[in-house]
């Protein structure tokens, strides 16, 4: 698409694909949270990159995939829906394809499985007894309601929690122990200090993100916000990005739980 020698700014590129009028291509843009910034300078820079994708969009079929988060603040601030014509929202998988899932990749190792007992409500019990095979039933399908409830209906997230939840069982070493999943509305973030969930919701509106871009995002002192990411490491919210120095992320574990509680707090 760009030849050789790349081009130094997006009108730049805009014109260099308008040029190759021959050229047809499906260009697929993926984390495209790093276009932005959220900062004065950041929002103008993506405003650009929108101008050029609608500028080149006789040429490219442009696919840009983007957060829940990240999308609603770039619709609300620069109009991100005017730039395409088709809006696709990718919801989370159901407890079905989640169950599916699942227990097809389990079916590959060969091990017979069996799912604790959920924990019911005494009226539950009374109102329903249930033995043998209805029994496991339940506890299977109690379990993957509740991982979907948990995870999002996020697949990742999903199988982290599956692997923390599964032991080997100590009598019998070809049977799969699965623990059972609490059903209670835990609020893992009640306990942080507000700069500490701004900080959270900085890094889930850029997906990822350098300790120096959220010192200036919240115009906070550097050693402020990076005691308060040392902080979140400990208690597991956050950790590094791969191959980076500087660059954190939220632990895939925690992300479904962590966003919505953000969402609950309006802070993304």
């Amino acid at each position: 698409v760009l030849g050789r020698r790349g081009p130094g700014t997006f009108e730049e590129l805009a014109d260099r694909i308008n040029r190759r009028r021959n050229l047809r291509q499906i260009v697929v843009v993926e984390q495209a949270e790093r276009i932005l910034l959220r900062t004065e300078e950041g929002l103008s820079l993506a405003r650009r990159f929108l101008d050029m994708v609608e500028a080149t969009s006789g040429t490219i079929l442009w696919v840009v995939l983007l957060g829940d988060a990240t999308a609603t603040f770039l619709d609300t601030h620069l109009d991100l829906k005017a730039y395409f014509t088709h809006h696709q929202h990718l919801t989370g998988i159901d407890a079905d394809q989640m169950e599916a899932m699942i227990m097809a990749r389990h079916k590959v190792s060969g091990f017979d499985i069996e799912f604790a007992p959920p924990a019911l409500r005494r009226l539950e019990r009374l109102r329903r007894p249930v033995f043998g095979a209805e029994a496991r039933r339940i506890s299977r399908r109690v379990y993957f309601e509740r991982l979907a409830n948990r995870t999002g209906g996020n697949p990742r997230s999903a199988l982290l929690h599956w692997l923390k939840s599964v032991r080997a069982d100590p009598v019998d070493d070809t049977r799969i122990l699965v623990a059972t999943m609490e059903d209670r509305d835990v609020k893992i973030l009640d306990p942080l200090t507000l700069r500490q969930q701004l900080v959270l919701a900085t890094i889930c509106l850029h997906r990822s993100i350098s300790s120096a871009d959220i010192t200036t995002v919240l115009a906070e002192n550097t050693d402020d916000i990076q005691r308060e990411i040392r902080h979140l490491r400990r208690l597991g919210f956050v950790d590094i990005v791969p191959d980076t120095r500087d660059d954190y992320s939220i632990r895939p574990i925690a992300t479904a739980w962590v966003e919505r509680e953000l969402r609950q707090l309006n802070l993304i």
